[in-house]
């Protein structure tokens, strides 16, 4: 048997048996593992290893280490599988380990905890590779005034996380929970509005809040709205809103008759 796949068997008995000894004999006391998905995770020497295993089994003592596959290609092994962590967390990992006298002496892990952010692999790569031929928004708020200036309905669905919830303090019984409302919202007001356009006035930002004043137009329709957005600091998506908006009414009551309108009791 040569030596990677001689390793490679002693590593998967030791993890079988949970025994830390002969598993972390696996490694070269001067194992180099470099993580590309997370650079400041690389780290030298088997203690540190020996350390993260200790700690694994000493909370989860029947944790779970699952293959999904694993082959040996010269003096390389590639190890996928996964690693179940004292909170029943299940972590992937993908590992490329380069074998020397029977020893891992260099390693290439790729693991991170899942996350489910609601963002497509479409999201993912035109995050990477916008339009060169459009200005890219500088956040959640600057796409979603974009995406409605564009009536884009896709645009506007990829400016919100999926559990977003909207708060209307003036009008509670307006507040609605989920994305798909908002998306349905700007769809009525682009078919029934074909010129529907919003004009941001004002826009502040204040750790992952951003405050905005927008003015929204079309034939037969004026709004003044203020919105202060909650972002979703794993996505930049919009993850909650509370809006101030009605439509402009130009001949309202003067100052003096709505203050006094507010000391008299509501109509039986």
């Amino acid at each position: 048997m040569d030596d990677a796949e001689a390793v490679l068997a002693r590593y998967l008995k030791a993890q079988e048996d949970k025994d830390l000894d002969a598993l972390v004999s696996c490694w070269h006391p001067d194992i180099e593992a470099f993580h590309p998905l997370r650079p400041d995770r690389s780290w030298q020497g088997r203690e540190t290893y020996q350390r993260q295993w200790a700690r694994i089994w000493e909370h989860n003592p029947d944790s779970r280490f699952e293959v999904t596959s694993a082959d040996v290609v010269g003096s390389r092994i590639y190890l996928d599988a996964s690693v179940e962590h004292g909170d029943g967390t299940m972590v992937p990992c993908m590992n490329i380990l380069e074998v020397e006298d029977g020893q891992i002496r260099r390693a290439r892990v790729f693991t991170d905890v899942p996350v489910h952010d609601g963002a497509s692999m479409d999201d993912f790569t035109t995050g990477l590779n916008p339009d060169l031929d459009s200005e890219v928004p500088g956040d959640a708020a600057d796409a979603f005034v974009a995406a409605l200036n564009a009536h884009d309905v896709e645009a506007v669905e990829g400016c919100f996380h999926p559990d977003f919830e909207m708060i209307v303090p003036q009008k509670p019984a307006r507040g609605f929970k989920g994305r798909e409302q908002e998306v349905e919202n700007m769809r009525f007001l682009f078919e029934t509005y074909p010129d529907f356009h919003v004009t941001p006035l004002r826009k502040t930002v204040a750790g992952n809040q951003i405050w905005t004043e927008n003015q929204a137009t079309a034939t037969g329709l004026e709004m003044a709205a203020v919105t202060i957005w909650e972002i979703d600091a794993a996505t930049g998506r919009i993850l909650r809103g509370r809006f101030y908006s009605e439509p402009v009414q130009h001949d309202a009551p003067p100052i003096d008759a709505f203050m006094h309108s507010l000391g008299q009791p509501p109509s039986p």
